[in-house]
């Protein structure tokens, strides 16, 4: 049976799920849903208990959480490895994927883009206090990141593992909103990164069509 992907086009981790699917090869479907929509969130019920996206169901096995299902993806199917070799840079990119959860979505994504771009975009309320509070958040997770992108053992533009799947939507989110350009640009290895990220098939040809709105082509 052809798995068959639930997500929100808007969804980082979404992105995150599409991108590594696409990544490895995998023939799948994707059905959008909703679920901030009280009609749609009622059906993403029945295989999230939480209402959450993204999840993956393969026959009868239901899996959701991004990292599990990347995790479910590199194992379960044929294809090129979303895992690094070698067990330094193994664990790296596992650092990199519980940094994306702990420290980067909350600064880069609900607060900097959320109120630098998306908030303003759809002519909602937004908080420039927010986004100040995410830059300050933001900036020494970035200089982790920068010196692990330095380091070369993930983020290496070698190839996309999990790490890279898990981390690029959220930066190219920051991106989008100009204060978080601004200070991505002082990160010149993590910077090249994504530029990179974003040229691979995996990510052109599953770009959310908000980033459209940002005015740029990677």
């Amino acid at each position: 049976m052809t798995p068959r992907l639930l997500g929100f086009e808007d969804s980082v981790y979404s992105w995150s799920a599409r991108a590594g699917l696409v990544a490895k090869g995998v023939d799948f479907s994707y059905q959008e849903i909703n679920p901030f929509e009280v009609d749609q969130r009622a059906g993403l019920l029945a295989h999230h208990p939480l209402g959450r996206v993204p999840v993956l169901m393969h026959d009868d096995f239901t899996v959701y959480e991004t990292s599990a299902i990347l995790s479910y993806v590199e194992r379960g199917f044929d294809g090129p490895s979303l895992m690094p070799e070698g067990a330094r840079a193994q664990a790296r990119a596992l650092q990199v994927a519980e940094m994306v959860g702990s420290y980067v979505y909350w600064p880069c994504v609900r607060q900097v883009f959320s109120h630098g771009f998306y908030r303003p975009k759809l002519g909602a309320d937004f908080d420039e206090g927010v986004i100040e509070d995410g830059l300050m958040a933001a900036e020494p997770v970035l200089s982790a990141l920068e010196g692990i992108a330095s380091e070369e053992l993930v983020l290496n533009r070698e190839g996309l593992t999990v790490a890279d799947l898990m981390l690029a939507p959220m930066l190219r989110y920051f991106r989008a909103a100009k204060a978080g350009a601004d200070m991505l640009e002082a990160h010149e290895s993590l910077s090249d990164w994504l530029v990179w990220t974003m040229q691979s098939r995996a990510f052109a040809i599953t770009r959310p069509k908000v980033l459209e709105q940002s005015g740029e082509t990677s």
